[in-house]
């Protein structure tokens, strides 16, 4: 069996993302999350949504990576959060409005079709959607493109074209979403 370790960057970007997780609960009175799909990027797939948890919300995370939920009671938060598996993530089984923010971190970008999964996230929500991707244009994305080519890695982050901020904010525009924040979050190169 092969263990994946992370490097610094990774733990850097969690921190962040846990930091962010406070403040936007905080200014837009989050109660209520779901996150879909849960299954995550890299070794922490179901652990993106943490910060929201250890904050107080309660979070519901949709197809996740079960071996991956002791962390949740390891942190003492096991009670704020549920798993449901096996959803089609463009045709939720939730009430419309149901949840106070509906969430991805960058595994939205290997759906087939990210359109109707926005329109779902949408409709399950009173309000607030969240997509965090790659960033095309971020230092370290030409090099970590490049180890992919160069050492035949295949490439498993998804559908390129999701990373620009454009054809995202495009996304949320064709979905009748206003965007009210974009940008980047401090991650490392």
């Amino acid at each position: 069996m092969t263990k994946e370790i992370e490097v610094f960057g990774i733990t850097y970007d969690r921190y962040v993302l846990m930091n962010l997780h406070k403040i936007i609960a905080r200014q837009l009175d989050l109660k209520k999350i779901v996150e879909m799909p849960s299954h995550g990027a890299k070794a922490a797939g179901s652990l993106y949504s943490i910060g929201f948890g250890l904050v107080g919300c309660h979070v519901t995370l949709i197809n996740p990576e079960i071996n991956m939920m002791y962390g949740w009671n390891k942190l003492g938060i096991g009670d704020r959060v549920e798993t449901i598996s096996d959803v089609d993530v463009n045709h939720t089984p939730f009430k419309e409005g149901e949840f106070d923010l509906a969430w991805n971190f960058v595994t939205w970008t290997e759906l087939d079709n990210p359109s109707a999964y926005l329109s779902e996230m949408k409709r399950i929500t009173k309000g607030y959607v969240l997509l965090v991707t790659c960033n095309n244009f971020q230092p370290g994305y030409p090099l970590h493109r490049l180890m992919h080519i160069l050492y035949g890695f295949p490439w498993t982050h998804g559908q390129v074209k999701y990373n620009h901020i454009k054809t995202v904010r495009n996304m949320f525009g064709h979905a009748g979403l206003e965007v009210i924040e974009y940008g980047a979050i401090d991650t490392p190169g």
